[in-house]
């Protein structure tokens, strides 16, 4: 069989549609962790390369107006997974659209333009990112239909511009901060919908700006300090871990918000405000 192998600071463009399995993924792919491989054209087909899979991936369709599937094949990518473009207007790319999948990066995962869904349909998708999300353009929508997506982070969320959002009807899809020490939240961008946010055993996430969280906190002993920022809490708050506040906190509750617990030495806020039927205690 052939092999094909892209050795580090190598990269390869595909811009016509293919059918992955039948041409360049036809044999064996030796892709090194410095390796990219950027897409510009809809495949006809899809398919996964050998294991370890992808180096640095990166999306940047430009045309066409036709929503586009995965079929859950892309599942590893050692370095970067980066999303530039998936189409004209509204057009999206969709990881799965049935059954459940497992996507693990190695790098970060940076959302710049297009239109990119984690789940069209009932389908499942667990994304284990050990770098930073980062939604800078475009959207990043968790799952978008009946299913659900959950993205176990290890790194820091940024949302600057672009919009991060859970489209569909599911209330389970969530953002795990999951990294042993301290992690970051910089808003900017939108985030909507019931996008949860979990912090983890162990871990401490900080805002590193004005913050809404629209869909469950879950703090699973885990600390989430506001900093000289506001926090707006839309939905519940669950677990047993705590939030820390000072002097120039600011925490708005736009919802149920059930027992809010702060860490002991850290239970000063500036401002605290309660919207219209919201509740806290």
């Amino acid at each position: 069989t052939s092999t094909f192998q892209i050795d580090n600071g190598g990269k390869y463009t595909q811009t016509a549609a293919v059918t992955m399995g039948s041409s360049i993924f036809a044999g064996t792919e030796v892709f090194a962790p410095n390796s990219t491989v950027e897409i510009t054209a809809n495949p006809t087909g899809t398919s996964i390369p050998t294991s370890p899979g992808y180096g640095n991936l990166i999306l940047n369709v430009t045309t066409g107006s036709g929503n586009f599937g995965w079929s859950s094949n892309i599942t590893s990518v050692q370095g970067n997974f980066t999303v530039l473009g998936t189409g004209t207007g509204a057009t999206r790319h969709a990881l799965i659209g049935s059954g459940a999948m497992t996507l693990n990066i190695g790098g970060d995962m940076t959302i710049s333009g297009g239109n990119f869904w984690l789940s069209s349909g009932a389908g499942t998708c667990t994304v284990n990112l050990t770098g930073n999300l980062i939604v800078n353009g475009g959207v990043l929508d968790i799952a978008n239909s009946t299913g659900a997506g959950t993205i176990n982070l290890g790194g820091n969320l940024t949302v600057s511009s672009g919009t991060l959002t859970e489209g569909g009807s599911t209330t389970t899809s969530k953002i795990v901060f999951n990294k042993t020490g301290t992690q970051t939240i910089t808003g900017g961008g939108t985030i909507s919908n019931l996008v949860n946010m979990e912090v983890a055993a162990g871990s401490a996430t900080n805002l590193a700006s004005n913050v809404t969280i629209p869909g469950g906190l879950s703090l699973n002993t885990g600390v989430l300090s506001i900093g000289s920022n506001t926090l707006t809490l839309n939905g519940a708050v669950t677990g047993s871990g705590t939030i820390s506040g000072s002097s120039t906190s600011n925490l708005t509750i736009g919802g149920t918000a059930g027992t809010l617990n702060f860490t002991p030495g850290f239970r000063t806020l500036k401002d605290l405000t309660l919207n219209a039927n919201a509740t806290a205690t």
